[in-house]
């Protein structure tokens, strides 16, 4: 894989906890079916088995906590396609100098900066340790607020239960 992927759309509260499973509306392929080229292309299953398998997670433990703003499954799906589509997290980096590499390093408020300054706001940029102890970006959150207006992420908010290390840098 040469680029970032996305992992998800997820409501949450403004104390860094979330809902989930909040409906009794099970995926449905048929609901997006218009979309699914573009799905296939922009949000592929990288963790498991199939596409079908990782959306109907994503939709059944997020998507039906998206109501009122997102009111259907072609909805949330369509929002997240957008999302994906407007954010070229590898080509933002590349054109500020981050260019991935097993010798260089960067740090996360350089990474920060860079989405900063293209978008107008502050993402939440998570790290974790490989096997060696070496400190290396794990995910990058971009937040919206109820408008699904791009806002500044608060940080250390949404670690979702995993294993993160601080990246060093702030």
């Amino acid at each position: 894989m040469n680029d970032f992927w996305l992992h998800g759309l997820w409501p949450n509260y403004n104390n860094g906890s979330w809902p989930q499973f909040c409906g009794n509306t099970p995926y449905d392929r048929s609901q997006i079916s218009s979309i699914l080229t573009d799905m296939s292309l922009f949000w592929p299953a990288v963790l498991t088995d199939t596409e079908d398998q990782f959306w109907g997670h994503e939709w059944t433990k997020h998507g039906t906590c998206s109501a009122p703003v997102l009111s259907s499954e072609l909805n949330y799906f369509q929002t997240i396609l957008t999302i994906r589509k407007k954010f070229n997290l590898l080509n933002l980096f590349v054109q500020s100098g981050i260019k991935p590499s097993s010798s260089a390093t960067f740090t996360a408020v350089e990474m920060a900066n860079a989405i900063s300054k293209s978008f107008g706001f502050a993402p939440d940029i998570r790290c974790n340790a490989d096997p060696s102890g070496q400190k290396q970006m794990q995910e990058v959150y971009l937040c919206l607020d109820k408008s699904l207006a791009y806002m500044n992420c608060p940080p250390e908010q949404h670690s979702h239960g995993q294993q993160y290390v601080s990246c060093g840098d702030g």
